[in-house]
């Protein structure tokens, strides 16, 4: 048998080259979703769109597939058998006692030194296949891992249950969505739209771009659950260039993952998200140089391959339309995280519950079932929420980044304490601007722009926990005087 050239294959459809002899006509991918056709004149693959989406390695057909119609009935079969497996490695991987941490080491292949905010963000996700999913603000400033976050999380989330948006105005939400028609109330037999119908179960919306509070306004029926099904009305513009009235109906809620550089929230919008900054020690930017040096150095950032078989195996739950409950016992040790003063910590104990449900699902096949056969959350699922549920409370209950909370309790506590006490109280001292930049530098081991510095102040300022007063020798400017208010005494 004759050797042939090694053949090239597009870049837009497999990238592994057949390196042996090739006697047929025809190859497929790995996934089973694009055909490859031998071009014998151009020595190369010509790829044909199964289900345009890439692959890197190739089958080589027997050599009695010499026509297109033969190559497609053997792709059939050898789908029927590869959706045998992925079911069967999907159960297998469900069925494993560490689950949660083995999702956990796979998002971490591309989400370093981050294990809190990769754990919060997968839950949260998980929470879009529930009736009542939470929602998640990423804050923090540019550069920081948000986008990286939301798109290595949602990967392992099946594609048809996850829509990503570059950015979005406040109305745009209202303009999409399947017509549905009534009988025309004057012609017979013609229709006109009724309605829009929008179906938003089992879906993880994420915004990438720098979301706007308009629009995180505008979303506040849909994000508030306050009711399954959601009429709304907005108005458009005809072909004429007349307005009518577009009537939207909305099913369900999706889990929206929202991103933004914005430092604080007003307490309208952060009673209806978690909010969770990505870490920015040092150990994890060079753990994100790394990743980049073997991008350079390969053409690739490492993936898992983990991928399709947790994707699989949520497309599993998803099919046994699964519903939670909660034991008596994680009820009771969950409640005692809150004070119960305020509105406020009923809509966070809602949500926090949620997240412990998102969990249990994700662990139902090792989970008992009650007599309406329901999954029962217990002990185990609260053992790992507590990894991150704390940090979550802590950013919501301010809705702000935890970039300004670290900055308060690592930079300006521990500089204002003077050591001496009046009245059993810790006397705090007045700090001045270049001493807390002067902190700042050895505590987080890089500086700090004056404008970073005046927009902490000012949301620290606005949380009743410092105070910006003029300095008695110079009235140009401006100490920082905390208050007697703890933050940790204020949390839930």
């Amino acid at each position: 048998m004759e050797e042939v050239a090694q053949p090239e294959v597009k870049p837009d459809a497999a990238s592994a080259l057949v390196e042996e002899a090739f006697e047929g006509r025809f190859a497929v991918t790995k996934d089973l979703r694009w055909l490859l056709t031998w071009d014998v004149v151009g020595q190369c693959w010509m790829n044909e769109y199964l289900v345009p989406y890439p692959q890197t390695e190739v089958i080589v057909f027997p050599t009695d597939c010499r026509t297109p119609s033969a190559a497609k009935q053997t792709i059939a079969s050898m789908r029927i058998d590869a959706k045998g497996r992925a079911h069967d490695d999907a159960l297998k991987l469900l069925e494993q006692p560490d689950l949660w941490n083995i999702a956990d080491q796979e998002i971490g292949v591309r989400v370093k030194e981050d294990s809190d905010g990769r754990q919060a963000a997968f839950a949260i996700m998980l929470t879009g296949f529930l009736p009542k999913p939470a929602h998640l603000m990423l804050l923090g400033s540019t550069a920081i891992g948000k986008t990286w976050l939301a798109k290595s999380c949602s990967a392992f989330l099946p594609p048809e249950s996850v829509i990503v948006l570059g950015s979005s105005t406040e109305r745009a939400w209202f303009y999409f969505g399947d017509p549905v028609y009534k009988p025309h109330p004057v012609i017979p037999k013609k229709e006109i739209i009724d309605y829009y119908r929008i179906d938003w179960r089992n879906k993880i919306v994420i915004i990438l771009d720098n979301v706007r509070p308009d629009t995180v306004k505008d979303l506040k029926p849909i994000m508030s659950h306050d009711s399954p099904e959601i009429d709304l009305q907005t108005t458009e513009r005809t072909q004429g260039g007349r307005f009518r009235t577009r009537r939207v109906k909305t099913i369900g809620c999706p889990a929206f993952i929202n991103c933004s550089t914005w430092l604080q929230w007003d307490a309208e919008l952060t009673s209806r998200h978690y909010y969770l900054t990505p870490k920015d020690t040092q150990e994890k930017f060079q753990a994100a140089a790394d990743l980049l040096d073997q991008e350079y150095l390969t053409g690739s950032v490492p993936t898992s391959t983990m991928i399709p078989i947790i994707q699989d195996a949520i497309r599993y739950l998803i099919s046994r339309e699964l519903s939670v409950v909660i034991h008596p016992s994680v009820i009771a040790k969950l409640r005692e995280n809150f004070t119960w003063t305020s509105g406020r910590d009923v809509r966070d104990y809602e949500r926090a519950a949620t997240i412990i449900q998102a969990i249990a699902w994700f662990h139902a096949l090792q989970r008992e079932r009650n007599e309406h056969c329901a999954i029962i959350a217990d002990e185990r699922d609260l053992q790992i929420a507590e990894k991150f549920l704390p940090t979550l409370l802590r950013t919501s209950h301010y809705g702000t980044s935890s970039q300004v909370l670290d900055y308060y309790e690592r930079v300006l506590k521990p500089l204002a304490d003077s050591g001496e006490l009046h009245e059993g109280q810790p006397i705090l001292r007045d700090l001045s601007q270049n001493e807390i930049r002067s902190k700042y530098t050895n505590v987080y081991h890089r500086t700090i722009t004056r404008f970073d510095l005046y927009e902490y102040n000012k949301v620290l300022e606005s949380l009743n926990l410092i105070e910006l007063i003029k300095d008695p020798e110079d009235k140009r400017r401006r100490l920082v005087r905390l208050t007697r208010t703890d933050p940790q005494k204020r949390l839930p």
